[in-house]
């Protein structure tokens, strides 16, 4: 049996209603060296069935439910493949990820890592709700950088297996999420990082992403990834984890908040405020969410969605319709988005100046570009 060049590795639990479509986007791959490993920890739905259908594209692991992190694990000691690209079952590719991906790692041997750029889009209705901005990403040698940010989205990371020999795999004590975050760091401190500026792959937005139970299960953990990390990486990290530890109770304190948690949101900005009394967007937050208006979390993600489609129609110099989005989202949320009215500005400065050159030149100076639909083709944004 030929030994394949990338092993995929797809964990699943209960998710055949997405399964089908993560699959065949691995098979529409440009590229076709790899193998396919799903990992099914204890589904009882028609997961089997759903992976039969692909006959033997596909090896299938059963096992009993020990969470995504054991699953993934499983893949990776039954992977042939020099190199290990994870995809979530819920989430799916764009045709070129693996071609992209495999060629700079070819190119590069001094990179153990390389990842995309993705877009986001919502689960129910499929519309596109975000693209992750090319100006996070970072590569090289990016410990410190990665250590306060995890710019790495989850569908998108393909890494050297030899790597994860030497530095481990995914730790099994993390138990609702942060444990791709905490490897990549491992990864980080002794290896390069890269990445392909475009998106490559399709982030499914649930809402349960950002409910207040999702936010609570994790800050604990985090909270200890962030202490482990510091503690294993001290030269490194250890100047930046009350940077860090701030950065992540904000983001918390800030969200219970918005939910109506007003007491435990400031008992977390208050924390943060401790942890680094230097940094100025925790007093900021904290002013903004005792006096601002509460907002209902519907009121609050449709704020979002229009924020996201006005930065998409201000790169696409869609300027009339960039303002009407940021301004019903300021209007939804006035204080959640202070990049929104920067983008309210900018849209008006530079529809002007769009104005005045076609005026001059009668050239019509809008650019379009294609982003995906849900079924992975592509059409006018």
């Amino acid at each position: 049996m030929d030994t394949p060049l990338v092993s995929v590795i797809i964990p699943t639990y209960n998710y055949a209603h997405f399964l089908s479509e993560a699959i065949q986007s691995v098979c529409d791959q440009t590229f076709r060296d790899f193998e396919i490993i799903v990992v099914d920890g204890g589904s009882t739905d028609n997961t089997r069935e759903v992976v039969d259908r692909f006959g033997s594209r596909v090896r299938y692991i059963y096992q009993e439910n020990l969470g995504p992190i054991v699953a993934r694990n499983t893949g990776i000691e039954a992977a042939r493949g020099e190199y290990l690209a994870f995809l979530d079952a819920d989430d799916y590719w764009l045709p070129q990820k693996l071609e992209r991906q495999v060629a700079l790692m070819n190119e590069r041997p001094q990179v153990a890592l390389v990842y995309s750029t993705i877009y986001q889009f919502e689960s129910k209705s499929g519309a596109i709700v975000g693209e992750y901005p090319v100006s996070k990403c970072r590569q090289g040698h990016v410990l410190r950088d990665l250590y306060l940010s995890c710019f790495v989205p989850s569908p998108t990371p393909m890494v050297r297996k030899s790597v994860l020999t030497e530095v481990g795999c995914f730790d099994e004590s993390i138990r609702y999420g942060s444990e791709d975050w905490e490897l990549w760091m491992r990864v980080a401190a002794r290896y390069e990082l890269a990445f392909v500026p475009e998106p490559l792959a399709m982030y499914r937005y649930h809402a349960s992403h950002r409910s207040k139970e999702g936010y609570l299960k994790r800050e604990q953990q985090t909270l200890e990834v962030i202490e482990k990390a510091a503690r294993l990486f001290p030269e490194e990290l250890g100047s930046l984890r009350r940077r860090k530890l701030s950065m992540y109770l904000e983001d918390v304190g800030w969200y219970l908040m918005r939910q109506g948690e007003r007491a435990e949101g400031l008992a977390r900005l208050k924390r943060a405020i401790r942890c680094a009394p230097w940094r100025r967007r925790p007093y900021v937050l904290l002013v903004a969410g005792a006096l601002g208006p509460r907002l209902s979390p519907e009121r609050s993600r449709q704020a979002k969605v229009n924020y996201f489609t006005a930065k998409h129609s201000l790169f696409n110099h869609q300027y009339r319709q960039a303002r009407k989005e940021f301004f019903k989202s300021i209007c939804l949320d006035p204080v959640t988005h202070p990049k929104a009215y920067v983008g309210l500005i900018l849209s008006f400065l530079r529809g002007k100046w769009v104005d005045n050159v076609r005026s001059r030149i009668g050239a019509d100076r809008y650019l379009t570009t294609t982003v995906p639909d849900q079924d992975g083709a592509f059409d006018q944004w």
